[in-house]
């Protein structure tokens, strides 16, 4: 008896069982028996798909497992209240992701108002 496997695993020709694909992989299209990695920019999805980030936002690497890989470009930080990734201010520091902007050295910050 022939047993079809989830949307997330694979088996090749003459298997007898399915192997999950790892985590920010998804089965490729057309081949039930090889996994392939999200790319840059998309994370997979609980339908074991890959998704786009959010607008403006990019992962670091591919095969990202969740949308909390998603984040700002190195040189953008993430503006919270927009959700969007801007420019590094003057005289700031922006490692991308999800940080903060840094105060570079010789300067220092002033609260937002």
């Amino acid at each position: 008896v022939c047993v079809p496997c989830g949307p997330d695993e694979i088996a090749g020709v003459g298997s007898d069982a399915c192997e999950k694909c790892s985590p920010g992989h998804v089965r490729e299209a057309d081949d039930f028996a090889r996994c392939i990695p999200c790319p840059i920019g998309t994370f997979a999805n609980s339908t074991h798909q890959c998704q786009a980030c959010p607008p403006t936002q990019t992962t670091m690497g591919p095969a990202a497992s969740s949308k909390t890989a998603c984040g700002c470009a190195v040189t953008e930080y993430l503006n919270r209240a927009t959700n969007q990734c801007q420019a590094c201010p003057a005289n700031a520091v922006c490692m991308g992701g999800r940080d903060i902007p840094f105060v570079s050295e010789g300067y220092f910050g002033l609260p937002v108002p």
